[in-house]
């Protein structure tokens, strides 16, 4: 029986998720996720490997236990930082190499010096549009961080995959078109058309920026902040309300709640008002959405902030899972829904690291896993 596991992580500043799928002669017949409270990660890397690896093998021990697998590899999803999209001149260039080096592994320095040499291409590209070419690449110390980490746990990186991948298919409604992803360390806005990505940008606005002003003005630890902030996006119930600090408590009913609440939507003007311009500015506006699906942790904001469709007219929706009949009820969470659109991505990886194995000869191949395998 020709079957095929897959497992994708996401290593995000608050949660760490990790999804698995079994696909039986290319069908997906069973998907499962778990979440846990993320350690030691910082903009999408091991701060501390030993608790990251920690994070790790408590979320591989539910497959353990569920599935009786043991995890050995793993694609990892890279969605943060603006230092690793790269507008460049040509992404044939970069397809071609990543059809010659399957393995992510070796750093790469095309000509024009578009990506720095220390770091490693993983995703590229190419628009049917002159203006928008896009190259992602992982910077080493950051994939040898992340490679050392899940050493730890007995594991090691098969790919890595970007977010991005997710909207690379058609506007049609059942599918992705523009989509809006506010997380813990940025704002990211993308926007699909066929199978070009047409644009791709990094915005400030990041939960943790919202978290530390809160933090900063009312001279509170990170958890009441945290707190705040989820009683900015959504009124607390009783049970919510009485759980808080009693200071919290006289807070969410004085004035500097109610004008924390006006600055928090100022920022949020001005990340609405910079996504609409930068769109016109490049022409991937007039594409004409109609809709925008939401992302991350915190795509409550759209939903509660309703002037944001002044700025941009469109319709929030959840980005719809492929596989329904394949899902546990764990994956069925909209966190999960990223993670469920790239397994078809993560199975043509794979493929392709199998061709470049039997195109090599035995030592090139073993030079290939030694490097994937120690993070270099």
């Amino acid at each position: 029986m020709d079957e095929e596991l897959i497992f994708i992580l996401d290593w995000g500043e608050a949660c760490a998720r990790l999804l698995y799928a079994r696909v039986v002669e290319g069908e997906v017949v069973e998907i499962d996720g778990v979440v846990r409270a993320s350690e030691a990660i910082v903009g999408g890397v091991p701060r501390d490997e030993e608790l990251a690896a920690q994070t790790l093998m408590e979320l591989a021990e539910h497959f353990k236990v569920h599935h009786e697998l043991v995890l050995q590899t793993l694609f990892v999803l890279v969605k943060t930082g603006a230092q690793l999209a790269y507008r460049v001149n040509d992404a044939r260039i970069y397809l071609d190499y990543l059809d010659r080096e399957r393995g992510g592994t070796t750093p790469f320095s095309p000509p024009g010096h578009e990506i720095p040499h220390h770091c490693d291409l993983f995703d590229a590209f190419e628009s049917e549009t002159d203006a928008f070419r896009y190259a992602f690449a992982l910077p080493s110390s950051m994939r040898e961080a992340i490679q050392h980490s899940l050493l730890k746990a007995n594991c090691f990186v098969e790919g890595f995959v970007s977010l991005p991948r997710i909207g690379v298919k058609s506007r049609q409604r059942i599918q992705p078109g523009l989509i809006l992803g506010v997380f813990q360390e940025s704002s990211i806005v993308m926007a699909a058309n066929g199978d070009d990505l047409p644009f791709y940008q990094e915005f400030p606005f990041s939960l943790n920026m919202v978290v530390e002003k809160i933090r900063k003005r009312f001279s509170i630890p990170k958890d009441r902040a945290d707190r705040l902030l989820q009683w900015v996006i959504r009124p607390p119930n009783s049970e919510e309300f009485n759980s808080g600090h009693p200071e919290d408590q006289q807070l969410y009913f004085s004035p500097n709640f109610k004008q924390l609440t006006n600055d928090i939507a100022d920022e949020l003007d001005r990340l609405a008002v910079a996504i609409r311009q930068n769109m016109e500015d490049c022409g991937a506006w007039d594409l004409g959405f109609d809709h925008v699906y939401l992302l991350g942790e915190g795509r409550p904001f759209y939903h509660h902030f309703t002037f944001l469709r002044d700025t941009l007219p469109l319709e929030p929706l959840e980005l719809p899972i492929p596989y329904a009949e394949a899902l546990s009820e764990t994956a069925r969470e909209p966190e999960f829904a990223p993670l469920v659109r790239l397994i078809d991505h993560c199975l043509h990886l794979r493929g392709l690291h199998r061709k470049a194995q039997q195109a090599g000869s035995p030592l090139d191949r073993m030079k290939s896993w030694g490097r994937r395998l120690v993070g270099r």
